[in-house]
């Protein structure tokens, strides 16, 4: 719908319009007529300017813009929109400044930047006393204000529960007194907290005087250093005094560590100091070659991502409550152990390429592997597992995918490859000569696989014999073009199979040309 119709404007006791995603070119000024209106989402749509009639619809208390990526410019005043309590623009690139009377919008809930080119706060701004959430995404102060406090005026947001906070950089050397996250002292209603930037503090007493223990509502909180710090391996200027004094309260539930370039992690980060935390996060640390043994104090931790780290072992028994483990971009990473059985049912390894032994979990359900030595795939198949979900992806050395696998691993109900550009096809041990040789017949496996998924693996062409994979319900296949020139019989003649989604079978039965896997269809439904 490019225009919407005057019928509609018309509509003098309308309370909710819903126009997301609808193709609007304009938005016609007769909408004004519309005086009862509380709520307008016009988001996702291509209009480049909201006509200044918007801004007499006195009544309305959400205004939805976001995803609207021509949108220019915002009306110059908004201040008879004061009943708005939701004004969402975020994911509009082309804003560059918010009305100077914006802050005039004092029952505003919400104040998200984030994927907008919006530079400056307007001074109004300091009126905005009820925000529960603010993401100032990169906004920068304005050159001639000295005081970022004045302009932002966070420390007056008492109620504010969520803030994505980024540290400015010192504006004024001698101005007296801190200008950065002695702001975020008062604010102890907050639950989700992510401060960035953390490079600008270099005073350990502005990480005190944030006060994050005494905010017993707390439960999620992310600290980041800038991508710059990455570059400088000298511990001392990671200002480990500035992590040690973010302690978090003791009720925290998520902790998210990026870009610390420190060897050692925070005393707090023991089980006695944050005894609850449910899932941690350490990401790009890269100073970290061993985690204290401490962090095996959380007992309460069930999701551990560990990515960019220096570790060259990883003892997954110290975790005795890990249900859910992601291991990336660790290229020193040779050894995974298990000092005594855990609990852990999802595995997820991605670009540990120095990793080629993976130990038998027993708990483990469902395992990625992701851009790995095709050394661990192999090693996935020499004990028996209760494995069920099995996921390949941009393995490049893999050619043979190994039967053993299935066969060790009888309850597998899944197995998913995508992208392996070296794939030719299954294949079992020669017992001569040791070597992988590929499989054609299905005698050798008679397992329960319920899926098997092959993507974007442009050589392979070694495809089982399928019709004795009687537990086999959906099969799909895409993007494998000597699939087609290898088969031997009709895939669509597989009868037990409730889910055949096949691209060139699609196209020879003229049933469209899938260029993605959401084009495929079910060639079993006639």
């Amino acid at each position: 719908m490019v225009e919407l119709p005057d019928s509609v404007t018309s509509l003098s006791n309308l309370q909710t319009l819903d126009l997301n995603n609808c193709e609007l070119k304009v938005i016609p000024d007769s909408i004004s007529g519309l005086k009862s209106l509380r709520i307008l989402n016009l988001s996702d749509n291509p209009f480049e300017e909201l006509p200044v009639s918007v801004t007499t619809l006195s009544n309305l208390e959400t205004l939805d813009v976001n995803t609207c990526t021509n949108l220019k410019a915002l009306p110059e005043y908004v201040a008879c929109l004061s009943k708005l309590r939701l004004f969402d623009f975020k994911k509009c690139p082309l804003l560059r400044e918010l009305p100077n009377d914006f802050g005039a919008l004092t029952q505003l809930r919400s104040l998200a930047l984030n994927d907008t080119k919006i530079e400056v706060l307007p001074e109004s701004c300091v009126n905005l006393h009820n925000l529960e959430y603010v993401n100032l995404f990169y906004c920068e102060v304005p050159k001639d204000v000295k005081n970022w406090k004045l302009i932002l005026g966070l420390g007056k947001l008492i109620f504010l529960e969520e803030l994505v906070y980024v540290v400015p950089e010192k504006l004024n050397t001698e101005a007296e007194g801190n200008e950065g996250l002695e702001e975020l002292g008062n604010l102890n209603f907050l639950e989700l907290l992510f401060i960035t930037n953390l490079e600008n503090v270099k005073d350990p007493v502005d990480a005190e005087r944030a006060n994050l223990k005494g905010k017993q509502n707390l439960r999620r909180l992310c600290l980041r250093w800038g991508v710059a710090m990455m570059m400088m391996r000298d511990e001392n200027s990671c200002n480990f005094q500035v992590f040690e004094a973010l302690q978090p309260p003791s009720g925290l539930k998520l902790l998210g560590i990026h870009n610390f370039m420190g060897s050692d992690l925070p005393m707090w980060m023991c089980g006695s100091g944050i005894p609850d935390l449910v899932k941690l996060e350490l990401v790009h640390c890269v100073g970290i070659k061993q985690l204290p043994s401490s962090i095996g104090q959380l007992r309460s931790l069930r999701f551990l991502v560990l990515a960019g780290l220096s570790l060259k072992s990883f003892d997954i028994g110290e975790f005795p409550s890990l249900l859910t483990l992601e291991l990336s971009d660790m290229v020193l990473l040779e050894e995974l152990s298990n000092s005594y059985p855990s609990c852990l049912q999802k595995l997820i390894i991605d670009g540990c390429k120095s990793l080629t032994e993976i130990p038998s979990f027993p708990s483990v359900t469902e395992l990625k592997l992701v851009k790995v030595d095709s050394k661990l795939v192999c090693s996935v198949g020499r004990s028996q597992t209760f494995l069920a979900n099995l996921v390949l992806e941009n393995i490049e050395e893999l050619i043979y995918f190994p039967i053993r696998i299935l066969q060790n691993n009888c309850n597998i109900q899944s197995l998913y490859i995508d992208g392996c550009n070296q794939l030719e096809g299954f294949g079992v041990i020669d017992d001569e000569k040791k070597n992988m040789v590929p499989l054609y017949g299905h005698g050798l496996y008679t397992g329960s696989l319920q899926k098997l998924y092959l993507i974007d693996c442009p050589i392979f062409k070694f495809l089982p014999d399928l019709r004795g994979w009687t537990s086999l319900g959906g099969l799909i296949i895409f993007n494998c073009p000597q699939v087609k020139e290898s088969l031997t019989y009709d895939l669509r003649d597989l009868s037990f199979l409730k889910e055949l989604r096949v691209d060139f079978i699609q196209r020879d039965e003229k049933r469209g040309d899938p260029t993605t896997t959401t084009e495929l269809i079910n060639l079993m439904n006639k």
